[in-house]
């Protein structure tokens, strides 16, 4: 019974984390979808690197180091990044921006752990 009580709990982490996640990759797209022009002398930042540290900044008790990011600007995928060479280049106002993250998460039932998963996250934005 308490490993039934300690699996449940054990699963609703990981609910709270994948729920982290996702919202973090919304937030993560929105700014890649605004993002154009927002440096002070008028050009565009890297989108890559602004939505990690915008998913980073969103989901706090997520270990940043183990976010995957895969990023698809116009067709042009980016996998596995924290920063897109070129990338602005393809942040283009009505096309889309699609921003994908994963995150690897292990279920432990005192000190044992039967069940490793990857939480994955992903929202298409259309660039402004």
């Amino acid at each position: 019974m308490l490993a039934l009580v300690t699996g449940i709990f054990g699963l609703g982490f990981a609910l709270v984390f994948y729920l982290q996640l996702n919202n973090a990759v919304d937030v993560g797209a929105r700014t890649v979808a605004v993002i154009r022009a927002t440096n002070s002398d008028g050009t565009t930042p890297d989108p890559c690197a602004a939505a990690l540290a915008t998913i980073t900044n969103a989901a706090p008790t997520l270990t940043a180091s183990k976010i995957k990011l895969s990023v698809s600007l116009n067709g042009n995928a980016y996998n596995n990044v924290t920063t897109c060479t070129n990338g602005e280049a393809n942040v283009i106002s009505g096309k889309t921006a699609q921003v994908t993250a994963t995150y690897p998460y292990t279920l432990m039932l005192f000190g044992w752990k039967p069940v490793a998963m990857t939480l994955s996250a992903q929202t298409t934005e259309l660039m402004q």
